[in-house]
């Protein structure tokens, strides 16, 4: 879905291109490089959106943890841990979320299931307020 956004400011990119002549006539690597840069922009546009008009109800959803994978990190602190946690939504669907965090390595990797407290935007796409670990 967020893919799509990007999409949709890239096209917006060709439409302004055709109605503004000098630009036609700057070298290709120009163009690719607004190309991108207007679906960058358009995409954080409505993120933004979407966060900044979220609801304040929250509620809380529990996912069991499929695979935890370790990233090294050279900038973060040594108390400090990256752990990427896939999580399994339903029969097909699953869930990447990176997470930095103080907790002790031993119990990040003995990690069964997370807990999120999850308030939805505006615009419909979830929203991570916060998070915890279950052991069990």
């Amino acid at each position: 879905m967020i893919l799509s956004f990007y999409f949709l400011g890239s096209f917006f990119f060709l439409i302004l291109n055709k109605a503004v002549r000098g630009f036609n006539k700057s070298n290709k690597f120009i163009k690719i490089f607004y190309f991108l840069l207007f679906g960058t922009f358009f995409t954080t546009i409505i993120l933004s959106i979407n966060y900044f008009c979220a609801r304040n109800k929250t509620n809380f959803k529990t996912y069991k943890i499929d695979e935890i994978s370790k990233i090294s990190n050279p900038f973060l602190k040594k108390d400090q841990n990256l752990r990427i946690f896939h999580l399994r939504i339903s029969h097909r669907q699953y869930k990447t979320i990176v997470l930095r965090t103080d907790k002790n390595v031993e119990i990040l990797d003995k990690t069964k299931s997370l807990q999120l407290k999850l308030s939805e935007g505006s615009l419909g796409f979830e929203i991570i307020r916060n998070f915890s670990l279950i052991l069990k």
